[in-house]
């Protein structure tokens, strides 16, 4: 990564780790600013997000803090991995690179964020609520914190979205915004899908995409499935960690054995079926294989 990618990839890592300890110094730093300054509040909030980074890599220098504070406080290495498939949370995720290939489409991103809403940068009183951001992924990436954690991010175009009189939300794809603060973590997101408007260009409509399960997914339907990263739903929004190198339980062993008599009609017409299934059905019970991208 040069050197600005890399900045705003571990400024967005900084702001969304969920840490407690780095939640207590963003508050810091943004009373160190408020105080300090006579700038308005749009000056003001964006000091407080171009100078963190630095103003945390040099506070935790003179003070106690846990192991993991100073390597995210140094920032990540520049060599980073590229993938050009995700699967998390139920959905698998494309770049739009390698959407343009396939007849599918798996880029579009939605995010809920509870931000501070600025109507222009002379707004002293800025809104603090949900807003709803709509883009396209361009480039999936893992930035490595010299080997302790590591963090997947999505770099989007985000494009700007309303919603009309018949509560569709349109989404212009000639006019992207937030254009120096494009990443957002893999965990964070769903996933949408657009359709084109049939007479106004660069307008589409966004729609929902329901998130699936890896077992609704099957090898051979996927195309270059090598250069996808797997990952289980529902993980937490931490670091990652590569489920191929870890001992994973299939199997509950917390748990009394529960033994269910069922009557013997039911038992004797469930065999026949399974019998009729099992003749029928040509399931392959392989172990699922975790699939990880090359260095």
């Amino acid at each position: 990564m040069d050197l600005q990618l890399c900045f705003e990839a571990h400024r967005y890592a900084l702001f969304n780790t969920g840490d407690e300890q780095v939640e207590v110094f963003i508050m810091k730093h943004k009373n160190l600013i408020d105080n300090c300054t006579r700038s308005n509040a749009w000056v003001r909030a964006r000091n407080h997000s171009q100078n963190f980074a630095d103003w945390f890599k040099e506070k935790v220098k003179s003070i106690d803090v846990p192991n993991h504070l100073r390597w995210l406080a140094k920032g990540p290495n520049t060599l980073a991995k590229r993938y050009t498939g995700y699967f998390i949370n139920g959905y698998l995720f494309h770049t739009m690179t390698r959407d343009a290939s396939l007849k599918t489409q798996n880029s579009g991103v939605t995010l809920s964020a509870t931000t501070d809403s600025f109507a222009s940068a002379r707004d002293q009183n800025p809104i603090d609520g949900e807003v709803l951001y709509y883009g396209a992924i361009q480039d999936i990436i893992e930035i490595d914190y010299w080997g302790r954690f590591s963090v997947v991010l999505f770099r989007c175009d985000r494009f700007r979205n309303e919603v009309d009189e018949y509560g569709l939300t349109r989404v212009y794809f000639n006019r992207v915004c937030s254009t120096d603060d494009s990443f957002v973590l893999a965990s964070q997101v769903n996933q949408v899908f657009y359709v084109e408007d049939p007479i106004e260009k660069d307008v589409y409509y966004a729609r929902n995409n329901v998130p699936v399960d890896l077992y609704d997914l099957e090898e051979e339907n996927i195309p270059n499935v090598g250069e996808t990263f797997w990952r289980e739903p529902n993980d937490d929004a931490g670091p990652s960690t590569r489920l191929a190198d870890i001992d994973v339980r299939w199997s509950r062993e917390d748990v009394p054995l529960a033994v269910i008599d069922i009557p013997v009609d039911v038992q004797h017409s469930e065999d026949t079926i399974m019998e009729e299934s099992e003749e029928e059905d040509d399931f392959d019970d392989t172990d699922w294989n975790w699939m990880e991208a090359d260095d």
